[in-house]
Formats: C-alpha cells, structure tokens, sequence
C-alpha cells in the first residue's frame, strides 16, 4: 500500500502521491461543507478504486501524508 493513507472511519485507504493534495482538499471540502465527493484511492492490494465520501455521515476522516515514523515504527 502507498505510504500516504486515507483513514474514514475506521477503515484505511492508499492514497497515489501525484493525487494526495486533489484527496486532501476534496475530504476538507465534504467534511467542512457535507457534501459527497469522489475520491480516487487504492485498495489494500494496490488496485484503484473510487471512494464516496459523505461529510455528513462520516464521523472521521484522517490523511497521513507518510511524513515521519508512525508509532509503531519508531524503534525503541
């Protein structure tokens, strides 16, 4: 999976480099103003697919830009 990742509720999705800032400013958009939007990302495999997202129905939504170490590879 692609080290930038879209987190909506519970579940994760890779994000291509080249369409994380379009991803990005499309989930601000349908969070702020609660709308569906349709976001280019990639399934566990690698496979693209389109995810609707509802900013009314979503209680979270979550980009991780791939910037630093995660928790859980911060060596201890």
């Amino acid at each position: 999976m692609s080290d930038k990742q879209l987190t909506v509720d519970g579940r994760s999705w890779g994000v291509e480099d080249a369409q994380a800032a379009e991803v990005n400013r499309a989930v601000q958009q349908a969070m702020t103003d609660g709308v569906v939007v349709a976001l280019p990302v990639l399934k566990e495999d690698g496979s693209p697919v389109t995810l609707y997202l509802n900013g009314k129905l979503a209680t979270t939504a979550v980009f991780d830009n791939g910037a630093g170490g995660r928790p859980t590879e911060i060596p201890g």
